[in-house]
């Protein structure tokens, strides 16, 4: 049986993720055309909310990858205040339900960061309430990026 904190930290990630991807989809149909569009979209949103995950058949696809890399920095700035921090709060949340690996999380985040997009140092959300009592030192990681 599940765990009730992994059902919800989930729950929240599909949600915004599949948020990101509809708003990034529509945003770059006009310049890419809707197909490419849809794997674009996907993909980013996959390696945002998959910690740097890029699916197999993605990668091997060169001109996606390309797309790829080119509208990341667009896309993620793209976003407004609320929802990138709404997004950084599940990130600390899945990352806690899915134990992920503390370096990959810190790197990520970092990353993202970087391309003005995570929230992070001071800026980090409160998720503490959230969390379980193991899954602190993902919101204290992520509040100590920066400093």
């Amino acid at each position: 049986m599940r765990n009730k904190f992994i059902d919800k930290a989930e729950a929240l990630c599909s949600s915004v993720q599949m948020e990101m991807t509809n708003y990034s989809n529509s945003m770059l149909a006009k310049r890419l055309g809707v197909e490419m569009a849809h794997y674009v979209a996907a993909a980013i949103s996959n390696y945002v909310f998959h910690f740097g995950y890029i699916n197999p058949q993605h990668s091997a696809d060169d001109n996606l990858m390309r797309h790829f890399n080119a509208e990341m920095p667009t896309v993620l700035a793209s976003f407004g205040d609320v929802f990138k921090t709404n997004a950084t709060g599940v990130l600390i949340l899945i990352a806690a339900a899915r134990e992920i690996n503390l370096d990959q999380y810190k790197k990520h985040l970092d990353y993202l960061s970087s391309m003005d997009f995570a929230k992070v140092g001071r800026e980090a959300p409160d998720a503490g309430k959230d969390l379980p009592a193991g899954g602190h030192i993902y919101l204290y990681e992520a509040a100590m990026i920066g400093r």
